[in-house]
């Protein structure tokens, strides 16, 4: 299993705080989900897969990565934000197989999505699971997002296709190489973004770098950004990314959890989950929870 069983039970704990109405399709999506995990570590299949999540028909390629990510997005709703509109502008950077626009759609059916997916295998997927849910305004480029070469390597396992951990640093993952077509970020933000999902496996600093540096942080509402510490143990460069969010007029907030003390995992890796909001905004709440 991919997580301890004090893990699974602080998510079921988590579900069984949501409302009534989303709680009971959650928690039997959720369950089905572990217990087919289970299931697939004692037979191990290769190729893409086939289930459904919360009534939406998914292609995926490993269970062990359709649940992490799950958890993520639907039980701990990393991405969830509250629009000023019922037709929010929404930017996923680092789409994969397709989950958080799923969720996106869900919590904003009339909104415009724009995603970003690297990796030709993953991005198979991605179009398949947009195709099947018959989704309509989105738009899913077969790009990596960096800040500069219309040409970058992308580095993944072979032994996991469509793993959420590709990137464009060596140092992240060890395995295959192979070019993938670039584009800045910025060329593709024109008016108001209500959203911005930001998993870039770190090349995240050099994205906010490029939307600083040609002044498109300010079209920006709201961000999500998966920031990966210490990919390099010796790079100490949260600050830098924050203060270019600071300079621009964003307030944020941050998640991060370590599995023992953090005394004791001095340049360990870590994922930190920074929410980002434009602190001149006013609170809105026009979405509704999956």
């Amino acid at each position: 299993m991919r997580h301890s069983k004090l893990y699974t039970a602080g998510n079921v704990a988590r579900i069984l705080r949501t409302e009534r109405r989303s709680m009971l399709p959650l928690l039997a999506t959720y369950s089905r989900l572990k217990l087919e995990e289970l299931s697939s570590g004692r037979q191990r299949t290769a190729g893409i897969k086939r289930t459904k999540i919360l009534g939406m028909p998914v292609s995926f390629f490993d269970y062990y990565w359709l649940v992490e990510m799950f958890e993520e997005i639907f039980v701990r709703q990393h991405y969830y934000f509250e629009a000023e509109t019922s037709t929010p502008v929404i930017i996923d950077v680092g789409s994969n197989i397709g989950l958080a626009i799923l969720f996106f759609k869900r919590l904003y059916p009339a909104s415009t999505v724009i995603g970003f997916e690297p990796d030709p295998d993953a991005y198979e997927v991605l179009t398949r699971n947009i195709a099947d849910n018959r989704l309509e305004g989105v738009q899913v480029l077969n790009e990596a997002v960096h800040g500069g070469s219309d040409r970058v390597y992308l580095y993944s396992d072979p032994g996991t296709p469509g793993s959420p951990q590709m990137s464009m640093r060596s140092e992240r993952i060890s395995g295959r190489r192979r070019a993938v077509s670039a584009t800045r970020l910025s060329n593709h933000i024109s008016g108001r973004v209500d959203f911005l999902k930001l998993d870039v496996e770190g090349a995240e600093a050099v994205v906010i770098e490029d939307l600083e540096r040609a002044a498109r942080l300010h079209a920006i509402a709201r961000m999500a950004i998966e920031y990966h510490h210490h990919i390099d143990p010796d790079d100490d460069a949260l600050g830098s990314m924050l203060a270019a969010l600071e300079r621009s007029g964003f307030g944020y907030q941050l998640e991060a959890r370590l599995d023992r003390s953090p005394g004791s995992r001095i340049r360990h890796f870590q994922n930190v989950l920074v929410h980002a909001y434009r602190k001149d905004a006013e609170p809105a709440s026009t979405g509704s929870r999956t």
